[in-house]
């Protein structure tokens, strides 16, 4: 009997900090998006996006939806409405949660240790700072969650590792695009091709690589790579007259090729390949 109080005291608890745990890491990450981006938020408690047996709580530009039964919660989430923002605030808002959830857990760990309190608080203390810690790690350890209608949501530590790491592909990116325009098409050919193997996909990229390619005489590349941009892209008029191109020199490749007749693809440098502000 004894041993059904224990836990039943256990399971109420955990009831009862886990959703405010939770809602306090989702709202980290939603007030500080709604101030960087100006977009409405909503914010899941207990579900990764289900609006179905939750209670709805409307503030302003804030939507919240805590699932009605814990047993059945699987975490939370916050949704940013919009899309094309800057990577920068990105950042900023996707870190924002896994810190409140650091910042509670400092909280309670000095309220458990450095003070004594009553035995019941002392516990709640407790609760709440393991639920801060599962919070915190669980966040940030990067990882892909399925879910139950075959969808995917991501870790704020996949995310902020995805970001970091398009970041880093942009200025790479951009550099080539500088070697290509200098005339160093051999090194700039190596860079687009080492992107697109990496899974770095784009019209953009594509195009680099298929003309960069083609001023090194390298159409056996060219081809492969124009072959893969036409199972993922529509081509624009520049395309085709490139795609001829190759098409002729692989029918008849001991034949003169003026490269003049390259055309060449327009991009601005200072942007990423899929246009997103950086």
């Amino acid at each position: 009997m004894d041993f059904l109080v224990i836990l039943a005291s256990l399971f109420i608890l955990s009831a009862f900090t886990r959703p405010i745990t939770i809602l306090l890491h989702e709202l980290g990450h939603a007030l500080p998006a709604m101030y960087l981006t100006k977009q409405d938020s909503t914010i899941f408690v207990g579900s990764y996006g289900d609006e179905k047996f939750c209670i709805k709580v409307q503030l302003f530009k804030l939507e919240i939806f805590i699932r009605y039964n814990p047993i059945k919660w699987g975490g939370g989430m916050c949704k940013v409405h919009g899309d094309n923002f800057f990577a920068l605030h990105t950042f900023i808002y996707v870190l924002c949660g896994p810190l409140i959830s650091l910042a509670i857990a400092i909280i309670f760990f000095y309220l458990t240790f450095y003070f004594d309190l009553h035995g019941f608080i002392k516990l709640l203390c407790v609760f709440f700072l393991g639920s801060a810690i599962i919070d915190f790690i669980g966040n940030l350890l990067p990882r892909e969650i399925d879910l139950e209608n075959s969808g995917k949501v991501y870790s704020d530590g996949y995310v902020l590792k995805e970001i970091i790491r398009v970041k880093k592909f942009v200025d790479k990116y951009n550099r080539a695009v500088d070697l290509f325009h200098e005339g160093n098409y051999i090194k700039a050919a190596t860079i687009f091709h080492k992107f697109i193997l990496q899974g770095f996909l784009s019209e953009d990229l594509y195009r680099f690589g298929v003309v960069s390619h083609m001023l090194i005489n390298d159409f056996r590349t060219a081809n492969v790579l124009r072959n893969n941009f036409l199972e993922k892209y529509s081509p624009n008029v520049e395309d085709k007259e490139n795609f001829d191109l190759i098409d002729l020199y692989i029918k008849s490749p001991t034949s003169n090729f003026d490269t003049k007749l390259i055309r060449i693809p327009y991009t601005n440098s200072k942007k990423s390949p899929t246009g997103a502000s950086l």
